[in-house]
């Protein structure tokens, strides 16, 4: 199945000094994937209004204390939704200008897990921006609701866009059920890729490698995927990184990995490699849950 649909639910949080910045790198990445594809960018704004149940607690407020709480939360939908225009208007409305892009600005009202989970599972990609600013710790709540709500793949931008988006893609495999899964979920990328490698390594102290890259090329190539393999031996404390030094050694500009996401309370707790493309991202990462 080919990507037609690729969905930017945008944050609507902005740097004071740059109001389009957090969202810019998702729409950025999203802009130049949908032209790749050929697909449309739906970029989604999710204004999250105040609970209902809420406002029955206002009278037992004093001095009404819960009134201002819930017009402040409507006054921050509003700077959310106005920052979230501003950002499409900025940056994608004038491709969609220039031809040769179709894209679109939607709003939906509700909570932003459930939304950006509902409207996700009706597109082909979703693509986030990885941000790193304070208010993103610890829930994440776009991405979170993107990988466990929807089922579908998610491009993760780095914070400053690259100039190229899927030309050279690295894949990890490891022959784990997340790897396969990240093999087929990316395919209609790597079909329009000019480079793809299939990466895999060795922890020191294995005796064997159970990944065999040359099967994954074969099956690339069945799939009109010319791909070549490479391999390299990890330190055991730093796997994660040395795969993404390795991507990046291959001028990489796109790292294919399974997602392992473990819920825990509130927050989910993702596999050492997707982490380490969160916490310090180097290059654009597509995560398959």
């Amino acid at each position: 199945m080919g990507i037609k649909k690729i969905l930017v639910p945008l944050s609507g949080r902005h740097d004071p000094g740059d109001p389009a910045s957090l969202d810019a790198p998702a729409q950025q990445s999203a802009v130049k994937l949908a032209r790749r594809l050929d697909a449309l960018a739906e970029v989604l704004c999710v204004i999250s209004p105040a609970s209902p149940e809420a406002a029955g607690w206002i009278s037992w407020m004093p001095n009404y204390g819960m009134e201002s709480v819930l017009d402040a939360i409507e006054k921050q939908g509003r700077i959310r939704r106005r920052n979230a225009r501003k950002s499409y208007d900025a940056l994608v409305a004038p491709e969609v200008r220039a031809g040769g892009l179709r894209a679109a600005f939607v709003e939906r009202e509700g909570d932003i897990g459930r939304t950006v989970g509902a409207v996700g599972r009706l597109a082909d990609l979703i693509v986030v921006a990885n941000s790193q600013t304070r208010w993103e710790q610890p829930f994440r709540p776009i991405l979170d609701a993107a990988l466990r709500e929807t089922a579908r793949p998610v491009f993760v931008a780095p914070p400053v866009a690259p100039e190229t988006v899927g030309d050279n893609v690295t894949i990890a495999w490891n022959d784990s059920v997340e790897a396969s899964r990240a093999l087929a979920g990316a395919l209609p990328l790597l079909q329009k890729a000019r480079s793809v490698t299939v990466l895999t390594c060795r922890e020191e102290g294995q005796s064997s490698e159970r990944a065999d890259p040359e099967a994954v090329v074969a099956y690339l190539e069945l799939h009109g995927v010319k791909a070549k393999s490479a391999a390299f031996q990890a330190s055991h404390r730093h796997v994660a990184r040395e795969i993404i030094d390795a991507a990046l050694a291959q001028g990489s500009d796109l790292l294919v990995l399974g997602s392992v996401i473990h819920s825990r309370a509130h927050s989910l707790i993702y596999g050492s490699l997707t982490e380490e493309v969160l916490k310090a991202p180097r290059l654009s990462a597509l995560l398959v849950p």
